[in-house]
């Protein structure tokens, strides 16, 4: 009953009307989840707070295509419970024997806030693509368009290594 209820949650929300994020997006910052050109990913210890949002992001996108929430998980800090919260409902569909057919996330824009030793907050602006998840085996698709938030990351260090411990939405 969860996946089945958190699921929409996770893809309701804004619509074409919601305001334009006003993030700007520098040449180091901007984003594509899904792109598909070979990139150096750096080691998480010298990952950076945005380095950081970027790699949960990428992972979480990953997620959606296989169910497989291993490396996003091991982005997120013990007890951040946004982070299981948009993860819980991935490993749920999969589970059950259903899927997800969307692009995921898309990083628009972010920067830091703040930061201070061991803490850290990213602003971001989200693209969310549309799609459609199967809930279950045999069962029809639920479909959704293209939303837009705000989403503020709250990091914090973890062994000398940046982790997501908060992700709240303003959007």
């Amino acid at each position: 009953m969860f996946a089945t209820c958190a699921v929409p949650l996770l893809v309701a929300g804004c619509s074409s009307d919601d305001p334009t994020p006003r993030i700007s997006p520098t040449n180091s910052v901007a984003t594509t989840a899904s792109s598909s050109a070979p990139t150096t990913s750096p080691t998480a210890s010298s990952r950076s707070p945005e380095q950081t949002v970027r790699a949960w992001v990428k992972a979480r996108n990953a997620a959606l295509q296989d169910g497989d929430t291993t490396a996003v998980d091991a982005l997120a800090a013990t007890g951040c419970e946004a982070c299981q919260n948009s993860t819980d409902p991935i490993r749920q569909v999969y589970a059950d024997g259903g899927h997800f057919e969307t692009d995921g996330w898309r990083l628009v824009a972010s920067r830091i806030k703040s930061a201070s030793s061991g803490r850290a907050t990213v602003a971001t602006a989200i693209k969310y693509s549309a799609g459609r998840t199967v809930q279950e085996a045999g069962a029809q698709p639920v479909t959704y368009g293209v939303e837009r938030h705000i989403v503020m990351f709250k990091l914090v260090t973890v062994s000398g290594d940046w982790r997501i411990g908060f992700i709240g939405y303003l959007s």
